[in-house]
């Protein structure tokens, strides 16, 4: 199924400001990676309490004869490829505006695995219509297994 909609960024950041006035969207540390210290075996399943977000901006391609409803979801996927968490919104689309732009807030971010956790986008226009895939975005997980000071490391005056 195609869809009248085209993406025109799918990223995750670490806050959306969107201007009272002007309406126009500003996002705040761009996630490329987190690093977390590591200084035991964690469950694959672990989650950094950490609030981030995700931004899709949407172009309409054409006109409407009357307001559409559309659906977007995401899926969080961990390194292994489970899902770690998500998220789905619903927007209308009409002629009134060309972009539409949609912000989930995430509470945590998947840390357990290390390697590329991918924030996975999907859109459909109706309840029953099959998800389409429209976009992914990659945050890489970093163990940090290195301590200031090794155990093992004895100190001498």
């Amino acid at each position: 199924m195609d869809t009248p909609l085209k993406l025109l960024f799918f990223l995750a950041c670490e806050k959306v400001i969107v201007g009272e006035d002007d309406h126009l969207t500003s996002m705040i540390s761009v996630l490329e990676r987190v690093t977390v210290q590591v200084l035991a075996d964690i469950p694959s399943d672990a989650a950094m309490p950490f609030r981030w977000s995700t931004v899709a901006v949407w172009r309409r391609e054409r006109d409407f004869p009357s307001p559409q409803t559309y659906h977007q979801r995401i899926a969080i996927l961990r390194p292994d490829g489970e899902q770690a968490g998500g998220g789905e919104v619903s927007f209308a689309v009409s002629n009134a505006h060309s972009n539409f732009r949609n912000t989930m807030y995430v509470p945590a971010v998947p840390v357990g695995i290390p390697g590329i956790c991918k924030i996975k986008l999907f859109i459909r226009e109706n309840e029953n219509d099959e998800w389409i895939e429209s976009g992914d975005y990659p945050i890489e997980i970093v163990h940090d297994t290195s301590t200031k000071q090794s155990q093992d490391e004895t100190v001498s005056t």
